[in-house]
């Protein structure tokens, strides 16, 4: 079986905790925008699609903003796409 790891590519040091935090907070508290993936060949997972969710929510604009600028990071290589109209930003739970 394949691991998240062969799907989601991971940057360390990209956000900072409290940055961090606050994903996980707004990724607790909408519940309504999971989007629980379980595949028989991949990791079972839930997501929620932040691109989504500050389209629906205008209070998470600044949040998918910031978010977005930090894939700009000199620590993120850069392979990740300027251009984000089609890039979907999710927040990912393994469970």
């Amino acid at each position: 079986m394949k691991q998240l790891k062969d799907y989601v590519r991971t940057y360390d040091n990209v956000i900072d905790g409290k940055f961090a935090k606050e994903l996980i907070n707004i990724f607790e508290n909408n519940p309504s925008f999971h989007d629980r993936v379980e595949r028989n060949t991949t990791p079972k997972f839930t997501q929620l699609n932040l691109t989504e969710l500050s389209r629906e929510n205008g209070d998470y604009s600044d949040v998918h903003q910031k978010l977005q600028n930090s894939f700009q990071s000199e620590k993120i290589p850069k392979a990740i796409p300027n251009n984000f109209l089609y890039l979907n930003l999710l927040v990912i739970e393994l469970r």
